[in-house]
């Protein structure tokens, strides 16, 4: 690959690690609400906890376990730079299928995640974090 597209695919890729970090703190701010909810409606229903059935972790909270904890391995900057944790990542959240229940706005919804995208590029190029912005300061 030509050096120029080189540095703008690390910068693109430090951009989506950034964003993994941020969803997987919405992943867990969506948990604890479930778990609310569920415990809300157990006690509305006038079932107590004890006596529902122990939890058995499946491959679907493997998977979901895996997307919450491992974008936090890109603040780790040897783990940042290497492809490995990028490519086991992207495998994780194909692995599930990249489906949603709803489908209807879809468009909206992808347009929204490239715009996300976008703002967190264009912050860590203001905040010149992007890959080939640090290797120049290092050269000053």
């Amino acid at each position: 690959m030509p050096e120029p597209w080189r540095k703008w695919a690390k910068a693109l890729l430090a951009a989506v690690s950034l964003s993994l970090i941020l969803n997987s703190i919405f992943l867990v701010r969506q948990l604890i609400a479930m778990a609310k909810w569920a415990e809300e409606m157990a006690r509305a229903a006038g079932i107590s906890l004890k006596d529902l059935p122990p939890f058995e972790p499946d491959l679907l909270f493997g998977r979901m376990m895996g997307i919450i904890i491992l974008p936090w391995f890109f603040l780790i900057r040897p783990l940042r730079n290497t492809p490995w944790l990028p490519l086991l990542m992207w495998a994780l959240v194909c692995w599930g299928g990249l489906s949603s229940w709803n489908t209807s706005w879809l468009l909206i919804k992808s347009l929204w995640e490239l715009s996300l995208l976008c703002a967190i590029y264009a912050a860590l190029w203001l905040l010149k974090e992007c890959p080939f912005q640090r290797s120049l300061l290092k050269k000053q």
